[in-house]
């Protein structure tokens, strides 16, 4: 992981100090503390913090061409970077270190504005072109590694976390109500929106595209194209093996020490069964517990580590942790409450001691309908054919339930499915993923609700940040 941040004056020449970037460049420290490097040349400043996982001592960024011409930084890893490179020196280009960042500035020379389209991995890149005064902007297809930016009158403004724009001192913090709904509604902020009003997530498979004294260009360079083909289950099953396991191989792709997360459910558990099976050396595994058994999977996880040999390491997270909800709160760049933040916290922390690489399982779940929202869906469109009386009394019935506290109870799940199982499909959906309905909004911001809340220990923490996210303070 690297933090990437950048200034271009599009318009005008106000200067762009070696101050001004470090100081944006610098919030990033976390996210790249073995190198730091800048490009300063009149109307652009390029700025990274780079973690070194692919040659460490000579992946030096912001990274150019021969001449000098192309210059670039990514936060993130390009897979199929071999090959590339392969293609590129045929063509007779020249590479100086062993990095997969330096095959960026030598496909865009080939590729222009469509390179971003040849690339394999997880990234968020800025590429600034001194011939043609050009910055190009590029977030991964998946979208797992950040980019913000802000449009500016006079300016682009880009960074890998909001903190680094923000550390600019040219973005009013003018909160976007927009985005304030969004975060009631599902506990975080969606893509295109940020808690700040000038400040945009760029959306994965996008590319932005700034050039001076012209207006900023937003374009799509991915496209998932459906195709109806006869195909059955035995084909499926071995062509998803196949594609799984090849993606697990490129993401080992490291000169340093490379770990997994391990939580004993399906998803983790295949990442780490295909890591061991093309790793050749002592497989390090990561899990974390709880001492609630709802929520304690260790034992799962200890049963996949011994059936894989690896070398596992676990810790139990205690109640008395949440003495560190302010820390975490303080990595935050703006409001987002999903609960796993905390568990996720520790466990990197712990992870960090012994490797600085890990893989997780994240994204299975939205990729193959693994949330029981998604069999919600399939129970809703039975019990949407059901009498009126009959629904009346089932939801009757459920209501009456007592709350269970445990992790994600069936008393929970039954009461938001009757809830709003007789909407609209889609609404439905959304409303089963919703933290507040718009009714509960609209408490939020009632006198009573801050007399309540205000008695939970860590207001002062959460009153503070809400101050600075304007809008939402009791005030």
């Amino acid at each position: 992981m690297c933090g990437i941040s950048g200034i271009f004056r599009v318009t005008g020449d106000k200067p762009i100090t070696e101050n001004l970037m470090k100081a944006m460049t610098e919030t990033l420290y976390h996210r790249g503390p073995d190198d730091q490097g800048f490009y300063i040349n009149q109307n652009i400043g390029l700025g990274i913090q780079r973690l070194s996982v692919i040659d460490p001592s000579g992946g030096h960024q912001p990274i150019t061409n021969e001449d000098g011409q192309i210059r670039v930084v990514c936060n993130g890893e390009i897979y199929n970077f071999h090959e590339l490179r392969g293609l590129l020196e045929q063509k007779g280009h020249t590479f100086r270190t062993h990095s997969d960042t330096e095959v960026l500035v030598h496909l865009y020379e080939e590729e222009g504005e469509s390179f971003p389209g040849k690339l394999n991995g997880m990234f968020g890149i800025a590429l600034w072109d001194n011939r043609q005064k050009k910055l190009i902007l590029a977030r991964d297809q998946a979208g797992i590694k950040p980019l913000y930016y802000a449009d500016l009158e006079h300016s682009l403004l880009f960074g890998s976390e909001l903190r680094a724009l923000m550390a600019s001192g040219e973005i009013p913090r003018e909160a976007d109500a927009k985005a304030l709904h969004y975060y009631f509604s599902f506990s975080y902020i969606p893509e295109p929106y940020s808690i700040w009003r000038k400040v945009k997530k760029l959306e994965p498979g996008h590319m932005l595209v700034a050039e001076r004294n012209k207006p900023l260009r937003k374009t799509s360079y991915f496209h998932i194209e459906l195709q109806s083909i006869p195909i059955n289950r035995n084909y499926c099953s071995e062509k998803f093996l196949e594609i799984f396991s090849e993606a697990v191989k490129t993401q080992l792709m490291s000169d340093v020490p490379v770990g997994t997360f391990l939580s004993g459910g399906l998803d983790s558990a295949a990442v780490t069964a295909f890591y061991a099976h093309h790793y050749t050396g002592k497989l390090k595994t990561f899990s974390l517990g709880f001492e609630d058994t709802s929520y304690n999977e260790l034992d799962y996880a200890r049963i996949v580590s011994r059936k894989l040999k690896t070398e596992h390491h676990e810790i139990v997270l205690r109640a008395n942790e949440i003495q560190c909800v302010p820390e975490i709160i303080s990595q935050l760049d703006e409001p987002f409450a999903d609960s796993s933040q905390v568990p996720l916290y520790f466990l990197s922390r712990f992870a960090a001691e012994s490797v600085k690489v890990v893989l997780v399982g994240d994204g299975a779940d939205e990729l193959f309908g693994g949330y029981e929202t998604y069999q919600a869906n399939r129970l809703a469109s039975l019990y949407r054919n059901l009498p009126n009386s009959m629904r009346y009394l089932v939801k009757g019935a459920i209501n009456m339930l007592p709350v269970n506290s445990k992790k994600i109870s069936l008393e929970h799940k039954l009461k938001r499915f009757v809830e709003h199982s007789n909407i609209d499909p889609v609404q439905s959906h959304a409303s089963w993923r919703n933290i507040f309905s718009f009714k509960d909004q609209e408490d939020l911001f009632k006198p009573e609700f801050y007399s309540l809340i205000r008695h939970f220990k860590y207001w002062d923490v959460y009153e503070q940040h809400c101050k600075e996210w304007q809008g939402i303070s009791a005030d």
